[in-house]
């Protein structure tokens, strides 16, 4: 499986959740780019490539799994809560 090295936290949540995976871990992102666009390898995503179109010719499936599901959160001062409330939605 291909893995880009730079995921911050997730690289350490994969590797422990998938002990017996055989990782190729690849420094560069244009690299990592080349090797999926001129392989099979399976790798993981996120919404930001799906919406950029970097996996072409590629099926995407969501992983479902509570491990995989992290929540992150916006705030701001509540001074500023009408102005940024089109984020909150």
């Amino acid at each position: 499986m291909l893995l880009y090295k730079n995921i911050g936290f997730w690289k350490e949540r994969v590797l422990k959740h998938m002990p017996h995976t055989h990782f190729i871990i690849e420094n560069n992102r244009h690299d990592f780019l080349k090797l999926l666009d001129h392989s099979d390898f399976v790798c993981f995503t996120t919404d930001l490539a799906i919406e950029e179109g970097i996996l072409k010719n590629r099926v995407i499936k969501e992983i479902s799994n509570p491990e995989a599901l992290v929540p992150f959160y916006i705030c701001c001062l509540e001074k500023n809560n009408k102005k940024y409330q089109y984020l909150f939605k």
